[in-house]
């Protein structure tokens, strides 16, 4: 029996009032990503999502998910992003959720380009917890990847690399 699947695209469609019923009677004629049509029906979207700020609509989707059991033990969740549109407060609010989903059976596989969403969940983890940082990056070979259980181990990384330079450029009186 196949594993359950769920993916969450970085960009939503949740704030257009019955995009689905749009989608079912015009959706031949309408260029969409339809693995965002397919969230939106997953989250069975009956709240009134276009009054709520962009990041607590993904706090929304992720409940509604949980609760309508579209994310269970065993399932795959690939979230692209889930930091994007998300106030930093709100960052070890989400690593704690998804921590505890991992705890309970929930893979997950996420992509980031946030240092200190990814810094939480090193800060989070547990002794027994399984989390593994990966990084795939371009090479004349064509794309590597490496793959670490401390994002600081990996040898190409363009998150750390990014914030040492926004350090130095500081120090160095750039901006």
């Amino acid at each position: 029996m196949p594993l359950p699947v769920t993916y969450i695209p970085v960009t939503s469609l949740l704030s257009i009032p019955d995009v689905t019923r749009v989608v079912d009677e015009y959706g031949k004629n309408i260029d969409i990503d339809y693995t965002q049509i397919e969230i939106v029906r997953k989250a069975e979207n009956k709240i009134p999502y276009s009054a709520e700020a962009e990041g607590h609509k993904k706090l929304g989707l992720l409940w509604r998910l949980v609760m309508n059991k579209s994310i269970v033990k065993d399932t795959v969740l690939f979230w692209d992003e889930p930091e994007a549109s998300l106030n930093p407060r709100l960052f070890p609010v989400v690593v704690d959720v998804l921590m505890e989903l991992a705890r309970n059976g929930v893979q997950m596989f996420l992509a980031t380009h946030e240092y200190n969403f990814m810094k939480y969940f090193k800060v989070k983890k547990r002794n027994d917890d399984q989390v593994a940082f990966t990084n795939l990056y371009k090479t004349e070979n064509g794309v590597e990847g490496e793959s670490e259980d401390d994002y600081r181990l990996l040898e190409h990384n363009a998150i750390v690399e990014a914030n040492i330079k926004l350090l130095e450029d500081d120090i160095e009186g750039v901006f």
